[in-house]
């Protein structure tokens, strides 16, 4: 939330959020367990960790949040 509230990126709602995980989902970078409810639902990474620091280094934002 602070790196966000500090680059000025407003917070998504739960409809939103609900929106990306499953394109993240579909693209085989999460796992959404099941559930009726979306705000239930378990999301696991699919992908090494290490993977994604890596390819977010390329990208300043990302290389700074992870500092």
């Amino acid at each position: 939330m602070d790196v966000c509230k500090s680059s000025l990126i407003p917070p998504v709602g739960s409809l939103e959020l609900a929106t990306i995980c499953r394109v993240l989902n579909d693209q085989g970078l999460l796992k959404l367990g099941q559930s009726r409810e979306d705000k239930s639902k378990r999301v696991t990474l699919r992908v090494d960790e290490a993977d994604i620091t890596f390819a977010l280094q390329g990208i300043r934002f990302f290389r700074n949040c992870l500092q």
